[in-house]
């Protein structure tokens, strides 16, 4: 074989390897700030323990049974007095030279306050979207443009989801989002790209504003049809 063959297979080879060196590095750090993130919050760090997921949580979308996801980093606790699970989910689609993978940061609220309809949110714009789950419809809330110009909302109780995304809800979502956001009964997630490590710190000053918003929403209408 021609020495030019040689020098193009070392030089893949070790490119190769850098990469794997690389990400290894990475994710060994990663993995340090969300144990030290968890100490911090006092939280337990169950690091690929998918075990660990809150009850029900496999009838939302992304962490449905047969579904190609992986649970990283996974650490939970009590947080303001709510119980708080927050993870990375690995997603690998496509096959062969076509495959790819993605990361996203999720914080997943479990609370007897939350007594929620089926529902999904996404950015309008498409970026960062997570996929719409099946059997959901698009609820169309007429007369507000500013919501529909960020967000798509989709639920399959119609009725029950624009009573839960009342004004005040609708008001928050233009001003602080986009939001990737799933709720159905007790659980509330919120999926977000991945995570840069100097982000962990500011984490929760970011999730904890939406699950205020949706709670003060079913309370502000207990007797509609959010609740039950």
């Amino acid at each position: 074989m021609p020495v030019e063959i040689w020098i193009i297979i070392g030089f893949v080879a070790l490119m190769t390897a850098s990469a794997v060196f690389w990400g290894r590095t990475v994710e060994v750090r990663r993995e340090a700030r969300f144990k030290e993130a968890a100490e911090t919050l006092k939280f337990a760090y169950f690091g690929k323990g998918g075990e660990s997921l809150p009850p029900g949580i496999e009838g939302l979308s992304q962490f449905a049974q047969g579904t190609l996801q992986h649970v990283e980093h996974l650490m939970q606790g009590t947080a303001n007095g709510i119980e708080l699970t927050i993870l990375d989910l690995a997603t690998t689609g496509g096959l062969g030279m076509y495959q790819s993978f993605s990361v996203r940061s999720v914080a997943i609220f479990r609370s007897s306050r939350l007594e929620l309809p089926p529902f999904f949110v996404s950015p309008s714009g498409g970026g960062g979207k997570v996929d719409v789950p099946p059997g959901m419809e698009m609820v169309v809330i007429s007369g507000d443009k500013a919501f529909d110009r960020k967000q798509i909302l989709f639920g399959n109780r119609p009725e029950k989801v624009k009573a839960l995304f009342q004004k005040e809800v609708r008001q928050f979502f233009v001003e602080k989002g986009p939001f990737n956001l799933e709720g159905y009964g007790d659980l509330l997630v919120i999926y977000f790209s991945q995570l840069p490590l100097s982000a962990m710190p500011g984490f929760l000053e970011s999730v904890f504003p939406v699950y205020s918003v949706i709670c003060q929403a079913i309370e502000n209408d207990k007797g509609s049809p959010v609740r039950g």
